[in-house]
Parts: structure tokens; C-alpha cells; sequence
């Protein structure tokens, strides 16, 4: 099956975690624009995490670039995940963690049809 398909939940096969539905959540962090590695960072940690959790899967990240930048004019990191489930319990399992791993104030999730909740820590 494709990745929209997936991601849409479409199928029935299910994955490895008896899972069938997946719901696509858009995170950005803050990024030092002189880091051009910052993507990479983010992705080895929270690419372990959700395989150990089970979550769901880090499906891409980028980092931001004068070419382009978020709001503002800020650089960014965009890590584009799919998660089996995107409940309030583990949306919140996943900003912990993001802010675990050091996700700075100004941090920002969004799921497929919710508005962008902010996080991060001081």
C-alpha cells in the first residue's frame, strides 16, 4: 500500500502492530540556523522512540533553510510522523518526549485536522 493509504488508514492488513488507521502529525522545532545537521539529530532519537514505543514511524524531517523558513522568518525542523493513534495520551507521550530530547519554547505539533499546539521548554 501506498503512503497516502497508509496514512489514510486505508487497507485492511493492518501493520506489524495490529494497527490499521494512521493519522499524520507535523512537528516543527526552532532550529539553529547554524546546524544544516539539526534534521538528522531529530531523527535518529525520535525514529528509536516511536519503534520502541510503537507508536508509529518518523515517515520524513527537514531542516529549515534560507529558502525555507516558518513564520516570521525563522529556520526550522519539520519531522512529518504517523502515528496508529493521535489521542490526547499520546500526543502527550510525544511532546514529553520531544521535550526530553530538548525541544526549545517555540515548538509546535499539528495533527491532520487540529490546530498547532505549542510546547517546547524554556
Amino acid at each position: 500500500m501506498g503512503l497516502l493509504g497508509r496514512l489514510l488508514g486505508g487497507g485492511d492488513s493492518g501493520d506489524a502492530h495490529g494497527h490499521g488507521e494512521h493519522h499524520l502529525v507535523v512537528v516543527r522545532i526552532p532550529a539553529d540556523p547554524g546546524n544544516p545537521f539539526g534534521a538528522v539529530a531529530w531523527s535518529g532519537p525520535v525514529t528509536a522512540w516511536l519503534e520502541q514505543t510503537g507508536l508509529g514511524e518518523l515517515l520524513g524531517a527537514a531542516a529549515g533553510a534560507a529558502h525555507h523558513k516558518g513564520p516570521g522568518g525563522e529556520p526550522f525542523i519539520q519531522l512529518d510522523l504517523s502515528l496508529h493513534d493521535a489521542g490526547a495520551k499520546t500526543l502527550g507521550r510525544l511532546v514529553a518526549e520531544l521535550e526530553r530530547l530538548g525541544a526549545p519554547e517555540g515548538s509546535r505539533l499539528r495533527t491532520e485536522h487540529g490546530e498547532p499546539v505549542p510546547f517546547g521548554t524554556a
